[in-house]
């Protein structure tokens, strides 16, 4: 379990807590792996259950944009599919509440298909997503 004071900062552009996550691979990966590489990285803390998070999955992965991202964004796809942003999504929770498993992360991804964004999740997922919600 992770050490988290209460005191996270949870302020644009402060410094991110260290987290390794499992991904849809089954992989644990250092959210830090991401960091330094001279492009923004842009988290997303989703939930299964949750439709708005299933239609911005649906808009990144370009199944559709159901919910109208690409109004407000209209660059963003195009940048994380070039490398000039990361996009990591981290399930905090699946449909029945719990930190999603392995299981979970694999269906997400098969759903919403995008090599440019992996997909988070286990234990640790649902700790991250409690402290940056």
């Amino acid at each position: 379990s992770w050490d988290i004071p209460d005191t996270a900062s949870r302020t644009l552009g402060a410094p991110l807590m260290g987290f390794e996550l499992m991904d849809q691979n089954g992989e644990m990966v250092n959210l830090y792996d991401f960091a330094g590489q001279g492009v923004p990285v842009l988290i997303d803390v989703s939930a299964t259950w949750c439709p708005p998070c299933n239609d911005l999955a649906s808009w990144l992965s370009g199944e559709g944009d159901p919910a109208g991202f690409n109004n407000y964004w209209p660059n963003v796809p195009d940048m994380i599919a070039n490398g000039e942003a990361y996009w990591l999504t981290v399930l905090g929770q699946n449909d029945e509440g719990q930190s999603p498993t392995l299981d979970n992360l694999e269906t997400w991804y098969n759903d919403y298909p995008d090599p440019h964004v992996p997909i988070f999740g286990g234990d640790e997922a649902a700790t991250f997503a409690n402290t940056y919600k």
